[in-house]
């Protein structure tokens, strides 16, 4: 059976495949338990499927690496610090994603006030702590969901830019994410 995948978008392609292993299941002359469709269901969610990715996220600004330390959000760190692992958790089919610091457990959000880069712990749903990962010059942008005209950004020290006053084509924004080997 052959899926034409361009001609179906998001959903509509998880659904063709969890039917198609129904189909599979079914025409085996076991009978189906709720067990066999909880695993085909698995993990996946209404919009999509949750993956999850632990990187690191490389500024060519500040030459170092995206590091969450208490509660301080700088872009100083090295890759031999474990508070630089940081995990990157797909949220839905429209491409937005949350970044989440591995050793904090907590979630990088903007402020909705002044747009600024605070953390959160229970920011997985929130708008404010979605981004959209999108490339520009062979880097990646992380542009917030909440407003799209703020970005993630450092400055050459390593400071945080605030958000609300970075422009999508500024050197702050560009970034390299590093994927870490499998464990």
């Amino acid at each position: 059976m052959y899926i034409n995948r361009t001609n179906m978008c998001g959903r509509t392609w998880i659904y063709s495949i969890i039917t198609f292993l129904y189909f599979v299941l079914s025409s085996s002359g076991a009978p189906i338990k709720d067990q066999d469709i909880r695993f085909l269901l698995g993990n996946h969610r209404v919009e999509g499927v949750p993956l999850t990715w632990r990187v690191w996220i490389y500024s060519q600004n500040s030459r170092l690496h995206l590091r969450v330390a208490g509660s301080q959000i700088d872009f100083n760190g090295r890759k031999t610090d474990s508070s630089t692992v940081m995990v990157l958790e797909s949220v839905n089919i429209k491409g937005h994603i949350s970044i989440k610091s591995e050793q904090e457990n907590s979630y990088i959000c903007v402020n909705a006030k002044n747009g600024n880069l605070v953390l959160e712990s229970k920011g997985s749903q929130l708008k404010r702590c979605l981004f959209v990962e999108d490339f520009y010059l062979g880097y990646t942008v992380f542009k917030s969901v909440y407003n799209n005209k703020w970005f993630i950004g450092s400055k050459r020290s390593g400071h945080r830019k605030q958000p609300s006053t970075t422009g999508a084509t500024q050197k702050a924004v560009r970034f390299l994410v590093e994927q870490l080997p499998q464990s």
